[in-house]
């Protein structure tokens, strides 16, 4: 029998007890379809008997039931949340079997909100059971898996920071670094270009950010989970206010964040209107010492801030003409033309 020093193993799910484990479900699920009165006792029969330790000792017939949850709780949710136990087993001497049956689980992303509502303890288990050292790929797939199941419960409101339980919570305090960042990174890449978010969506991310940035701020959390808030911003999601502020406050913390062609971008399009915050950003940058070549690639969108700067007022005069001193004092890049305003040109008059 496996031994809880076995750790996670690659089980195969197409050995013949394991279809025929899947068979069985497929069937009865099929069956109440078409009849929800129809007797699959059959079907079930073989579903409890591959269930049993003493019978079925085989770990790819476990992580199939652990991958067909979902399925299990439309074909019988009183079943299912009985033998729940049996299919995520508590004792030491059966941990193979409770990670044969997650690790099938969290590779499915899509969960019904019954799931969700049942798996409540096994997720907290899988939470606990993290290693925030670990960097063995497939620990690390199997926490950023886990790290998606969460944020989307997030991102619809069925689990909150508020929770009693601390899920969330207690998956960043064990989660490695590298896999924060990836989940960071993810709900950047899934925001709705240039489209506000319903309001109640836009505080919970919100609200998601601040407990990152406090975690790194007041529990030593690594700030590299943060730098790849650039997809936040970039996606024009959130109001410019806000975006802005996040961005020179990730710049703050991380000094090897570069910015990108997309986010110079950006920061040249709301320059117009919040020239200020844009300067502060790009002298920030500057700080930090970015590479020559991020620089020289990007003098169109610097230019474009540096201008309107320029044309806003003494603060922003001033804070642009000391980023022109410094890219052309460390950087040998040269925009001192972008300082001069642009001059009127008077309509011509009758004489003329």
């Amino acid at each position: 029998m496996p031994t809880a020093g076995d750790g996670f193993e690659a089980v195969p799910l197409d050995g013949t007890r394991a279809l025929a484990v899947r068979a069985a479900i497929a069937y009865a699920l099929c069956a109440k379809r078409a009849d929800p009165e129809v007797d699959v006792s059959s079907a079930m029969a073989i579903v409890d008997r591959h269930l049993d330790i003493h019978v079925e000792r085989s770990l790819a017939v476990r992580a199939t039931y652990g991958i067909l949850i979902p399925e299990l709780l439309m074909l019988d949710s009183a079943w299912t949340a009985q033998h729940l136990d049996a299919i995520f087993p508590t004792d030491t001497d059966q941990a193979a079997y409770w990670r044969a049956a997650w690790a099938a689980l969290v590779e499915r992303q899509w969960q019904t909100a019954d799931t969700w509502t049942l798996l409540n303890s096994v997720f907290g288990r899988a939470i606990d059971d993290l290693d925030p050292t670990a960097t063995d790929q497939y620990a690390v797939a199997r926490a950023t898996n886990l790290g998606h199941h969460l944020l989307r419960r997030y991102w619809f409101g069925t689990l909150t920071l508020t929770d009693q339980d601390q899920l969330l919570q207690r998956f960043y305090r064990n989660v490695p670094a590298d896999v924060a960042a990836q989940l960071t990174r993810s709900v950047g890449m899934n925001l709705p270009k240039d489209e506000p978010l319903e309001t109640a969506l836009s505080g919970r991310l919100k609200a998601l950010w601040k407990y990152r940035i406090d975690s790194v701020d007041l529990a030593g959390s690594d700030p590299r989970e943060l730098a790849d808030f650039d997809r936040w911003f970039v996606s024009g999601a959130f109001d410019d206010t806000w975006s802005l502020q996040q961005l020179l406050a990730v710049l703050k913390r991380c000094r090897d964040v570069e910015l990108d062609p997309q986010t110079l971008r950006r920061l040249a399009e709301l320059s117009a209107t919040h020239p200020l915050p844009c300067l502060a950003i790009i002298d920030r940058w500057l700080e930090n010492e970015p590479d020559y070549w991020a620089l020289s690639r990007r003098l169109e969108s610097l230019r474009t801030i540096l201008e309107a700067g320029t044309a806003a007022g003494a603060p922003e005069a001033a804070l642009a003409k000391k980023i022109v001193s410094v890219l052309l004092e460390l950087h040998g890049i040269d925009l001192r033309d972008s300082l001069t305003p642009p001059t009127a040109v008077s309509p011509p008059t009758a004489e003329s």
